[in-house]
């Protein structure tokens, strides 16, 4: 642990008092992973106790995770014991999505807004942004600290060579298991050499009852990541690329886990099925504390959960590692982590990264939710941390047994490139075809649908060539060559349509919709035919408004053009043109001589002296959208008419 002036000890006391009291950067870019051992280190830091007379200082810290507050809190305080000058302040964006944080954040930085410390929830989003310039190197602190970030960390991620970030708050895969549900089932603890056939069995075995009732032994999340614990059960560093930086799409042991997923969910009806994890938005965390499912393969960030009053629960959690695909193999440990970097907006870098020292070694400790990532420190320390105040609701000895592992290898990944975040998306689409029904259309065409939402409509002779069938995946290249045959079709379909009519182009949206064609090859087909002029709003809502304007008000031709779609701008400017040109200048208000000349017309046979009929006639033209006193000043123009005559 890093040296201090004053020890951590007293911090850590005096903290406790007081809550007893209250209660992807190109081919450069290379991740460094340094084998851990469990042995105690020291390493020199610089955080020294402050002069009381330095200048007051105030760091802003921005993050996205709202619900660590109390946490984070307790660090800041335990800095400012050593540093009485340094204030930290937490600002939340994004409401616990990461994503939404991120957007946020780049505004601003573009906008170059003040802020000290940044976080990045993985490796590829934090590369990006390194990157662009986002963040500060790191490097030459670390020199003038008298270390290296490697010599301080068990893992981290250089860009072009320099370290932007570090890796602090570290998590790794772990097998959640309901031990009430074991036990019933006569089943052990798994070993530490467990494989992918043993889940399988033991995932039949811990399934019980039917339908709407049915405990699965099994749950697979929708996260297309979810798939690579295929590819990390056999193999170290990326699970995105292989050692020659192709990509690892083709590795069989991806193959093998869909396969296995696949069997699972749709032959022993072990595994919640993806379809209903999708159709009802399921999450992950309800389905094992409610007791729904006896096994989850997520991760070490799920430990404090279980102590966590939200998720109340009357069972013990036991654990079991990643399972292996060959007992023999290698006990591979794929970590991932948020990075934490300096915002090169900060106008205290030095103060910023003393307390990221702090904050990723000391006080990952005293937050007590992550494992550590400090060169030394031992990860089953880093558990009973984490799970201090609940022990009693978990499988203490096999959590230690299985952090202790001695066969345990740390995987990360050592390529990662920029666009990872687009091999990512990539993942998700390749595993996320699966066909939840075939439905007939007529009897040549039959309507797919993936995830029980409707997805395109192909002839049988295409359903046969692409061996497409319910309760299995369309791998992304048969999917893109289906998109192509089907954006092909479309224009024709779309241009075929208007040879009848003319369309705006939110109803021709509609009617390919309703033609069965997915929203992707509409957007297409509808763009193609624009730029040939086939679609043209404007010219649809003046000859809309020409065929009209003697029957309907402007208002209900107005209310009928934004039904279709058309642009309250082009409506506006359309029914300008064509009641100016239409209309007597005379008069100077077109309605008023639009409802004349309906009276000339349509009510000419009406007496309009005549209260009654009077009353008849303008309650007609009031339901036809006219305004009331363009209808009485209309009335009253044509009975003194009639009267001259």
């Amino acid at each position: 642990m890093r040296k201090m002036k004053r020890g951590l000890s007293l911090v850590l006391a005096s903290i406790m008092a007081t809550a007893l009291v209250g209660c992807s950067g190109g081919e450069n870019t290379e991740t460094t992973n340094t084998a851990t051992t469990t042995e105690n280190k020291e390493t020199t830091g610089t955080t020294q106790v402050a002069d009381e007379n330095q200048e007051e200082i105030t760091l802003r810290f921005v993050s996205w995770q709202t619900n660590h507050d109390e946490q984070n809190q307790k660090v800041a305080a335990a800095y400012k014991e050593l540093h009485p000058n340094i204030n930290v302040q937490f600002d939340y964006l994004g409401d616990m999505n990461s994503n939404d944080y991120l957007t946020k954040t780049d505004i601003m930085l573009m906008g170059g807004e003040a802020m000290d410390i940044l976080m990045a929830p993985n490796y590829a989003s934090y590369i990006v942004r390194a990157e662009s310039g986002s963040y500060l190197s790191l490097d030459d602190y670390f020199t003038e600290e008298g270390t290296t970030a490697e010599d301080a960390y068990n893992v981290i991620v250089r860009v072009n060579d320099q370290t932007y970030g570090i890796p602090g708050e570290m998590k790794y895969n772990l097998v959640l298991i309901n031990k009430d549900m074991l036990d019933a089932a006569g089943l052990d603890v798994p070993s530490l050499d467990w494989t992918w056939d043993d889940y399988r069995e033991y995932a039949e075995k811990l399934t019980s009852g039917s339908g709407a009732d049915t405990k699965y032994g099994s749950y697979f999340h929708s996260w297309g990541s979810c798939n690579l614990w295929g590819i990390s059960s056999g193999k170290g560093g990326s699970t995105i690329f292989n050692d020659d930086k192709t990509l690892t799409f083709d590795n069989p042991n991806l193959a093998k886990f869909l396969q296995l997923r696949y069997d699972m969910e749709n032959v022993d009806h072990s595994s919640t099925p993806l379809a209903d994890v999708k159709a009802l938005n399921m999450n992950y965390r309800d389905q094992f504390f409610n007791g729904n499912i006896a096994m989850l393969p997520m991760g070490t960030a799920m430990l404090s959960d279980i102590g966590n009053e939200k998720y109340a629960h009357d069972f013990v959690t036991t654990f079991a590692r990643q399972p292996l695909w060959d007992k023999d193999g290698e006990h591979y440990n794929e970590a991932g982590g948020n990075i934490f970097s300096i915002a090169k907006t900060s106008e205290h870098p030095k103060e910023a990264y003393d307390f990221l020292r702090f904050w990723t070694t000391e006080g990952v400790d005293i937050k007590g939710m992550f494992i550590s990532n400090e060169k030394g420190a031992v990860k089953s320390d880093s558990v009973k941390q984490i799970i201090a105040g609940f022990e009693d609701k978990l499988d203490t000895d096999t959590l230690t047994k299985i952090m202790d592992d001695p066969d345990w290898v740390d995987s990360y990944g050592t390529y990662i490139p920029d666009y990872q975040s687009e091999i990512d998306s990539i993942l998700t689409e390749e595993t996320d075809k699966y066909v939840t029904s075939i439905q007939e259309v007529d009897s040549k065409r039959r309507r797919v649908f993936i995830n029980y939402e409707p997805a395109f409509v192909l002839y049988i002779s295409e359903i046969r060539r692409f061996n497409i069938k319910k309760d299995a995946y369309i791998s992304l290249e048969d999917y893109e060559d289906i998109i192509d045959i089907l954006n092909k079709r479309s224009k024709i379909r779309a241009m075929s349509l208007l040879k009848d009519r003319d369309y705006t182009r939110k109803k021709l949206f509609e009617k390919l919709k309703a033609n069965g064609y997915p929203d992707e090859c509409i957007e297409k087909a509808v763009q193609y035919v624009s730029s040939y002029g086939y679609i043209d709003d404007k010219r649809y809502a003046v000859n809309y408004t020409i065929s009209h304007m003697t029957s309907k008000s402007r208002r209900v031709i107005e209310q009928s053009l934004m039904l279709k779609g058309v642009d309250a701008d082009i409506i506006s400017c359309a029914l300008d043109e064509c009641y100016d040109e239409m209309c007597n200048p005379d008069i100077g208000n077109p309605e008023l001589d639009i409802i004349i000349k309906q009276l000339h017309s349509k009510y000419h046979n009406k007496d309009l002296n005549n209260y009654e009929q009077r009353q008849k006639v303008k309650a007609s033209l009031y339901r036809k959208g006219f305004m009331t006193d363009n209808i009485n000043k209309a009335l009253d123009i044509v009975v003194n008419e009639e009267k001259e005559y």
